[in-house]
């Protein structure tokens, strides 16, 4: 559903977040 699209696109999102302020 659009909900589960969302979520992961916020997933994804916090994921590239931290990454980038770990690096």
């Amino acid at each position: 559903t659009v909900v589960i699209l969302m979520y992961c696109k916020v997933m994804i999102a916090f994921f590239w977040a931290a990454l980038l302020g770990y690096a």
